[in-house]
């Protein structure tokens, strides 16, 4: 089948994945259970904030994935996303290719900011990305 093909096979990208997927392989169970730790202190954080509304299922202290999705009052998620990334935080923002979702969370106007830490974030990028969040003016700064 490969003669009606059209094009070059994506070469790098295949090895790239492989060479993922074995790097990954027998840390996978650590892996995960370090993110997991990650987002549960994250949450941990965020749930109380009077300012701050959360849309992934948290329950009971356990979270499903390593992945939390929230806004902060009032302000669009892309502003502050802006504000997070100038302070060296990458998150992601807005509707993430996922439109019917939102519709059911109903931030469809304004989207959601998404953190999701990995493999390789540090207790101490969580412990900064924490003391950002709990900044008491925060709302200001974000739409200032």
């Amino acid at each position: 089948p490969e003669r009606y093909e059209s094009g070059t096979v994506n070469l790098p990208a295949i090895m790239g994945a492989s060479a993922g997927i074995d790097f990954i392989k027998p840390r996978a169970e650590s892996a995960y259970m370090r993110e997991m730790r990650h987002i549960q202190r994250i949450y941990s954080v965020i749930e109380r904030l009077p300012y701050a509304e959360i849309y992934t299922p948290y329950m009971h202290g356990n979270v499903y994935l390593p992945v939390l999705c929230f806004n902060l009052e009032g302000i669009p998620s892309e502003q502050t996303a802006a504000y997070l990334n100038k302070r060296g935080i990458a998150v992601r923002a807005g509707l993430h290719c996922a439109p019917a979702a939102h519709r059911k969370l109903k931030t469809e106007k304004t989207g959601a900011v998404r953190i999701a830490p990995s493999y390789f974030t540090t207790g101490r990028e969580v412990e900064y990305f924490v003391s950002v969040i709990k900044d008491s003016n925060i709302l200001k700064k974000v739409v200032a």
